[in-house]
C-alpha cells in the first residue's frame, strides 16, 4: 500500500474538495463518530482521486470541528 496525501483545493458551497495522491480504494469520512452522508471520491484526469465532502450546516460556525477521513 502506497502512502496518501491529502491536499485541500477549495471549500465552497459548503463542500470540501481536496485531491488524493497515492493509496487505492474508498475512502470515509467521519464527524462526531459518524460517517459523513455524500461523500464522493472520483479520479481526475491528470492522476490522482477528487474528495468532495459535503459539510453538515450544524458542523459549520464558530469552534473547532475535527472531520477524520481514514481508509476503512
Amino acid at each position: 500500500m502506497s502512502e496518501l496525501t491529502l491536499t485541500k483545493t477549495r471549500f465552497t458551497g459548503g463542500i470540501w474538495e481536496g485531491v488524493v495522491s497515492g493509496g487505492e480504494g474508498p475512502l470515509e469520512v467521519v464527524l462526531d463518530a459518524e460517517p459523513v452522508p455524500g461523500v464522493t471520491l472520483a479520479p481526475l484526469p491528470e492522476g490522482g482521486r477528487l474528495l468532495r465532502v459535503p459539510v453538515p450546516a450544524e458542523a459549520i460556525g464558530d469552534g473547532i470541528r475535527c472531520f477524520v477521513i481514514r481508509s476503512p
